[in-house]
């Protein structure tokens, strides 16, 4: 079984069924190319030594109506690597001017609180570069672990030179490179640089919306530290909104329409020979349920004046929880 997750939106709140797949089987799985991210999740086989929860994830395929294609969502969810040893993955944002030395986390998290699963390792990734005017001799990173995570389960990770570390009684992880070398970022942008990553999990058992920060502190020589920014995530329970209790498949394209479309503070339902009631869900762009509405019909006027300006999509059923479809509104 498996379910599907579109741009943080879980598309079926029940695993869909399949066959068992024989040794060698394939199944093709068909989605709209609309630009959308997509994680598919999938169960394992019972007792093998492989993920709990396989998972596969693809970014930019096609186009949404604005010409474009979501971003961001892909490390939302985990990749679920974390248990494999002979696999990792890493996907990384393309980004711009950044702050060379910092802190970064995978999965990053679902929504602006950095939703996780209770046992979700983190793989944490601390860069540094030297930025300074002469060769950094020795560089020492210290990280307090927040009590939230289990020290017993810290596993050290890759590593652009050559370290040795332990962690002290006070949950200090020291990471230090000795003799490291490291010119300054004027002689070599790319030698300055170095990294280490390290993964670790929560306590168990650990109370739903805790929330878990981390940040390190890196050491040129003898210069005072620079501390990274601070990541963070949130413990969670069912926090991936599910589209709908539907029976059936979502329609590609929508059975129904929404007029005024853009709006600017009311919308209505319009869909050919309405003979019965429909339930809408309003989700805006990162997949969060803003509002529910029930027995709606082409009279019911729908006030959305108090929502921000945006994209937004609405999920439509009928009195049998048959998917009409989602369609895109825009708020003005």
């Amino acid at each position: 079984s498996y379910v599907i997750v579109e741009d943080g939106l879980m598309l079926s709140p029940e695993p869909i069924e399949t066959d068992p797949l024989q040794a060698d089987q394939t199944i093709g799985i068909t989605l709209p190319a609309n630009g959308s991210t997509y994680h598919l999740i999938s169960n394992q086989e019972p007792n093998s030594p492989a993920s709990p929860t396989p998972t596969i994830a693809v970014e930019g395929c096609g186009f949404n109506d604005d010409g474009t294609f979501s971003l961001f969502y892909i490390n939302q969810i985990s990749l679920s690597d974390e248990d494999v040893s002979w696999i990792d993955l890493e996907c990384q944002n393309n980004i711009g001017a950044y702050d060379p030395n910092d802190k970064q986390a995978i999965p990053r998290g679902y929504d602006e609180l950095h939703y996780i699963d209770a046992d979700q390792r983190l793989e944490y990734t601390i860069r540094f570069q030297n930025t300074g005017t002469d060769t950094a001799f020795n560089v020492v990173l210290r990280d307090t672990l927040a009590p939230e995570l289990e020290l017993t389960s810290f596993i050290p990770g890759a590593a652009s030179h050559d370290f040795t570390y332990l962690i002290d009684s006070n949950r200090v992880l020291e990471v230090s490179f000795p003799n490291i070398l490291l010119p300054d970022s004027s002689v070599s942008i790319i030698e300055s640089q170095g990294a280490f990553q390290f993964s670790i999990k929560p306590v168990d058992p650990i109370a739903e919306g805790t929330r878990i920060e981390n940040r390190a502190g890196i050491y040129f020589d003898f210069n005072e530290p620079i501390i990274t920014n601070t990541v963070f995530h949130t413990i969670g329970k069912g926090y991936l909104n599910v589209i709908s209790s539907v029976a059936g498949p979502i329609p590609d394209d929508p059975l129904f329409a929404l007029y005024p479309n853009p709006s600017t503070g009311w919308i209505r339902l319009q869909l050919d020979e309405l003979e019965f009631d429909v339930s809408l869900q309003l989700f805006d762009q990162s997949g969060r349920l803003i509002r529910e509405w029930s027995q709606v019909d082409q009279d019911t006027r729908l006030d959305i004046a108090d929502l921000p300006s945006g994209l937004y999509y609405i999920h439509a059923v009928d009195e049998d929880l048959n998917s009409l479809g989602v369609a895109p509104l825009q708020k003005r």
